[in-house]
């Protein structure tokens, strides 16, 4: 079988081949590549550069016939200066942009809302009640007021719960007066000491000394229903920029959970209007729409009123673009049990995680 070598007619590979100081023509180039080839090879084909290159210093590859390839450099880069809107943009000593992080600007703020297994946290809507004659069940022990669902903000059921209390003047609090005289009502997470200790669902207390025949007069807020707001201060503006639901393994779920968004009313200001309603309804629905789940957080604390007592699992919402509830169109956002039936179980709630910025 004849034997076939291809050789380029570079005039690089000639001069390094022959190793010539002048340049010779074309033809004589290629009259010599051919018979310098002849006596290896039954046929001698020229091709055009294929791309090949050698340099003085380069090594021939008898078993191609061909030169090493070289593949020059490419000349080195002009400096570039990158402009921005306000001039020159900082760059390191190779010339990448410079980058240093800033914390964001604005004010953090967490907003939990109320647990809707407890109606005892459902302080938004909640009504105060101003010097309430209370009932005697029988035994002068126990004592009733014609409300449920007094609200606790003494026993950490909700985050932050001081803070709630610093927003209104009457700070959630609970007096109980016995002929005219104030009692006191036992320390939270205390087993002794005070005067009475609060049933804050059945809306009693008890005194752990019988009162029978006195006069019992109680001053308390009390939950209407289950929506939670969070609104903006006029002047500023929160960015919502992820959520976290967090349900206990023991929650029942016995209504739709509504998240709402209000804003001016356009044609009839400064009224507001729907924009927005998305309903859960079905626990299936925010697992659908949630990015995953974080590891279970197993009943921790205790059992003596500052523990979980059922395992809790958390379902988080980070979002792609942030949720901008600017008070300048009076967003407000609200999250409600639709019927107002209290879930079974625990814990049930909606964690929020913002900036709050100057609006505008």
């Amino acid at each position: 079988m004849p034997r076939l070598v291809a050789i380029s007619n570079l005039q690089q590979i000639v001069n390094l081949a022959f190793n010539v100081n002048e340049e010779p023509s074309r033809a004589e180039l290629d009259q010599q590549l051919i018979d310098d080839w002849s006596n290896q090879y039954d046929q001698v084909i020229l091709v055009e550069d294929d791309g090949l290159r050698a340099e003085p210093g380069d090594t021939w590859d008898g078993s191609q016939g061909v030169p090493s390839p070289y593949i020059p450099e490419p000349p080195s880069a002009m400096p570039v200066q990158i402009q921005g809107a306000s001039g020159a943009v900082p760059q390191n000593d190779d010339l990448s942009i410079l980058i240093a992080q800033e914390p964001r600007v604005g004010t953090e703020l967490v907003m939990v809302t109320h647990n809707f297994c407890d109606p005892t946290t459902w302080f938004t809507s909640s009504v105060r009640v101003e010097e309430e004659a209370i009932v005697d069940s029988g035994d002068g022990l126990t004592w009733t007021s014609a409300h449920p669902n007094w609200i606790d903000m003494h026993h950490g059921k909700m985050f932050d719960e001081g803070a709630h209390r610093a927003d209104v003047p009457h700070g959630y609090s609970i007096t109980v007066t016995v002929d005219g005289v104030e009692a006191i009502q036992r320390a939270p997470f205390k087993t002794t000491g005070g005067d009475f200790e609060v049933n804050y669902a059945d809306g009693t207390i008890t005194f752990f000394e019988s009162k029978e025949g006195s006069t019992v007069v109680a001053t308390y807020s009390y939950a209407t229903d289950s929506n939670w707001t969070l609104i903006p201060d006029p002047g500023s503006r929160v960015d919502i920029e992820s959520v976290e639901a967090q349900f206990s393994s023991d929650t029942i779920m016995r209504d739709t959970i509504q998240f709402k968004i209000y804003g001016y009313n356009p044609e009839d200001l400064p009224n507001k209007m729907l924009y927005a309603t998305t309903n859960y309804k079905t626990m299936r629905n925010f697992i659908d729409e949630a990015q995953g789940s974080y590891p279970v957080v197993p009943a921790i604390g205790g059992s003596e009123g500052r523990g979980t007592q059922n395992a809790i699992y958390g379902f988080p919402f980070r979002y792609g673009t942030i949720r901008k509830m600017p008070s300048s169109f009076g967003l407000e956002l609200h999250v409600r049990l639709r019927e107002d039936l209290a879930f079974g179980g625990e814990h049930a709630t909606a964690t929020f995680y913002c900036t709050v910025r100057q609006d505008g």
